[in-house]
């Protein structure tokens, strides 16, 4: 069994209370947009939960939110891969503790991979720019193994395919607070306020010599959504700066519903692979 570490950070120009509303509401929205002609989201579960953590290492009993969603891949899964299995491959299983600021989120493929694969991602966030070089305590073996990447919202459009003029930081300005126009390599240092997010990545594979060319694939299209998903989060701050928590869970139901009616119709939409 290979064991892959990859972390990936994000600074963006939010309070820590603000990015809890707005990564919130930006799920069930990301959810709507990828759904449509038999791909897409199934959300399974969504209700609290107190008690420990499968995968939190310190073993501290904690409260939250627990969810369980089905993201049938399909188009979503790379051709180059699509040969080599059957259809159950396309599949995915998402749990989710969400304790924000702490979040630890298990991916798995129960009807193919099995114990092959298990994708963890264990996220905190921070207030503040200060970059915190090993906020996961990580042993030295594990140091030397992770990889860090720091993304941009704003510079980083590495996949082209994502651009959108409507989810572009540098011409957005939200016209409830004025916030946006996000200009330059250093534009976090200007907003009033920001938060740090830090996401490890823990992939475990084994699959007949494949691991790190599938370990490649899955971090690409994790740092592809990372960047998507954070962009459209400040691009859509007018729709929820206004929001509070029980507002979120009222609009969470209604997108449960939204995309138990429209999976299976219309055309593909969303993001594809190549």
């Amino acid at each position: 069994m290979a064991t892959f570490l990859n972390e990936y950070r994000i600074r963006l120009p939010f309070t820590l209370e603000e990015y809890q509303i707005g990564q919130l509401y930006s799920v069930g929205e990301a959810s709507k947009d990828e759904t449509g002609g038999g791909e897409g989201w199934k959300w399974v579960k969504n209700e609290p939960f107190e008690g420990v953590i499968p995968h939190d290492k310190g073993g501290v009993p904690r409260k939250g939110q627990y969810t369980e969603k089905i993201l049938y891949l399909g188009t979503k899964f790379p051709n180059q891969f699509r040969c080599l299995a059957r259809q159950s491959v396309f599949e995915v299983l998402e749990k989710s503790w969400n304790c924000y600021p702490y979040i630890v989120t298990e991916y798995t493929n129960p009807s193919y991979m099995k114990e092959n694969f298990q994708m963890v991602i264990t996220s905190l966030h921070n207030s503040g720019t200060n970059i915190e070089e090993n906020v996961f305590g990580l042993n030295e073996g594990q140091l030397k193994e992770r990889s860090v990447d720091l993304l941009d919202i704003v510079n980083d459009f590495s996949d082209m395919r994502d651009f959108k003029a409507s989810e572009d930081p540098s011409h957005f300005q939200s016209k409830k607070d004025a916030r946006g126009l996000l200009k330059g390599a250093y534009w976090i240092h200007d907003q009033p306020s920001a938060v740090t997010v830090y996401k490890m990545v823990e992939t475990k594979l084994s699959w007949n010599g494949w691991e790190s060319k599938l370990n490649d694939m899955f971090q690409k299209t994790v740092k592809r959504t990372l960047l998507r998903f954070n962009r459209k989060v400040f691009c859509s701050m007018d729709q929820w700066l206004s929001l509070n928590i029980g507002d979120v869970r009222k609009f969470e139901n209604e997108v449960k519903k939204e995309l138990d009616s429209k999976r299976d119709q219309g055309t593909v939409i969303g993001t594809r692979e190549s």
